[in-house]
C-alpha cells in the first residue's frame, strides 16, 4: 500500500506533466518546487511566469505542506524498514548518526558559498539535501545491521568491512575530480580524503584490535566523523581560495563581511537554554517524576536541536540581516517585530513533544518504540541541520 501511494502519486503527476504540462508543470511543479529551486541554485532573484506569478527562492504554503506530506511518508517507509530489521532508535543509534545530520548543514553551507555548479548543485538545495543525506543514513544503517548479523569475523574481515566506505568514497571522489572538475568553483586534490581515509582507517584499526565482535554503528560513526572533517576543512578554505570567492561574488556581487561571534552567541544560547531545562529538570524531578524526562539523552538533544535553530535564525535574522525562507516563521517574526519570538515558540514546542510522546502518549507508543524514535531522531534533525547551516553561514558572511 505504501509503494502503492508513493509510485501512484508520482504517476499521476508524471503524466500530467506530459499531457497537461500547463496544468501540472507550469502551475504546481515548477511553480513550487522546481522554480524555487533554480532561482536558489542560480540566484536569480526571481522568475515571472507567463500569467504574472513571480516565483522567488525559499517556501511558499504549497510546498511547505507538500513536503510536510512527504515527510510523513517517508516516516512511515523507514519506520516499516527499521521494524522488519528490529532497528532500535536509542541513544547508540543516535551517536552513530550525529555525524551525517552535521554533514548536511555543512553541505548545505559550500552550496550557499557557491562551491557547486550544475547538476551537483541541486543535491545540495533545501529540501533536496535532506533526502540526499536521508538515504545515505538509511543504507548506512541498513548495511550496519546485515553486516552485524554475522558475529565471527575476522581481524581482517572485520576491517575490510569497516574500511569499504572509505575506499568507496575516494573512487568516487578520484572519478569526480578526473571528469567534472569544471563542475565546480573549487576542488582539492583526491590526496586530502585519501590522508584523512588513512587516519580514520587507523583509529578503526586500533579499536577492531580491542573489540571481539564487528560494531557496525561504530564503523558508521567514523565513516560520517570523516565525511563531515573533511567537509570542514574544505570549507575552511573558504577565506584563502581566490577562484571560489570570485564565484560567490560573481553570483551575489557585493563584498563578504564574516560575523565571527555568530557562533559563540549561537551556542551560548542554545547551550544555556538547554541546561537550564536539564536542570530544571533534574530539581523538580525530585519532587515531581514526569520532569525527570528533560533529563534523558534523547530528549536533551530536541531540545538543543530546537534551540540551535531558533538562536541562529535569531542572529541570523536580527543581528546581520539575513531572512527568513519559511512563511509561517515569517508571520510571527512579522506580527511581534522581531526574530527572537522564535526562541521561546521553539522551546515551548521542543518541550510540548517531549511531554506528548513520554507522559501523555506513553503507554500507547510502548507498542511502537521504533516509531516513537524515530519521531524523536525527525526532530533533533530538523533542529540541528538547518542550525548548523545558519551559524555557519552567518559566521562566514555569506
Amino acid at each position: 500500500m505504501w509503494f502503492g501511494a508513493i509510485f501512484g502519486i508520482i504517476a499521476v503527476i508524471a503524466l500530467g506533466c506530459v499531457f497537461l504540462p500547463e496544468i501540472f508543470w507550469d502551475k504546481f511543479i515548477y511553480r513550487y518546487y522546481w522554480g524555487p529551486l533554480e532561482v536558489d541554485a542560480h540566484e536569480l532573484g526571481s522568475i515571472e511566469q507567463s500569467d504574472g506569478y513571480v516565483i522567488d527562492q525559499g517556501y511558499t504554503l504549497v510546498s511547505e505542506i507538500t513536503y510536510g506530506i512527504v515527510l510523513i511518508l517517508a516516516l512511515y517507509g523507514i519506520f516499516r524498514l527499521f521494524e522488519r530489521l528490529r532497528i532500535q532508535i536509542d541513544l547508540r543509534f543516535t551517536v552513530a548518526i550525529l555525524p551525517f545530520i552535521f554533514l548536511g548543514g555543512t553541505l548545505r553551507v559550500m552550496e550557499d558559498a557557491e562551491l557547486f555548479r550544475a547538476p551537483y548543485v541541486y543535491f545540495m538545495i533545501s529540501p533536496v539535501i535532506y533526502f540526499v543525506v536521508g538515504i545515505l543514513i538509511v543504507i548506512m544503517v541498513a548495511a550496519s545491521q546485515i553486516v552485524d548479523g554475522k558475529k565471527n569475523y575476522s581481524f581482517r574481515e572485520k576491517m575490510i568491512l569497516g574500511a569499504r566506505p572509505f575506499f568507496v568514497f575516494d573512487a568516487a571522489y578520484i572519478l569526480v575530480f578526473a571528469f567534472h572538475y569544471d563542475r565546480f568553483n573549487f576542488v582539492v586534490h583526491p590526496y586530502v580524503p585519501i590522508v584523512f581515509s588513512i587516519l580514520f582507517i587507523i583509529i578503526l584499526f586500533i579499536q577492531f584490535r580491542k573489540k571481539e565482535e564487528f560494531d557496525g554503528y561504530h564503523s558508521m560513526f567514523l565513516f560520517g566523523l570523516f565525511l563531515l572533517s573533511f567537509s570542514v576543512f574544505v570549507l575552511s578554505l573558504w577565506p584563502e581560495i581566490a577562484v571560489w570567492k570570485a564565484g560567490y561574488l560573481e553570483a551575489h556581487g557585493g563584498d563578504i563581511e564574516p560575523h565571527p561571534w555568530a557562533v559563540p552567541i549561537v551556542l551560548g544560547i542554545s547551550v544555556g537554554v538547554t541546561l537550564a531545562i536539564y536542570f530544571l529538570g533534574r530539581k523538580l524531578g525530585t519532587k515531581r517524576e514526569v520532569m525527570k524526562i528533560f533529563t534523558e539523552p534523547l530528549n536533551v538533544l530536541i531540545i538543543f536541536g530546537q534551540m540551535l535553530d531558533a538562536a541562529a535564525t535569531f542572529v541570523g535574522v536580527d543581528l546581520y540581516g539575513y531572512a527568513e525562507k519559511h512563511p509561517i516563521p515569517d508571520f510571527f517574526f512579522t506580527t511581534f517585530g522581531t526574530s527572537a519570538v522564535f526562541i521561546p515558540i521553539k522551546l515551548a514546542l521542543a518541550c510540548a513533544i517531549v511531554y506528548i510522546m513520554d507522559v501523555s502518549f506513553k503507554e500507547e507508543l510502548k507498542t511502537y518504540p521504533i516509531l516513537s524514535g524515530l519521531i524523536k531522531l525527525i526532530v533533533i534533525i530538523l533542529g540541528l541541520a538547518p542550525g548548523t547551516r545558519d551559524v555557519l553561514r552567518a559566521a562566514m558572511g555569506i
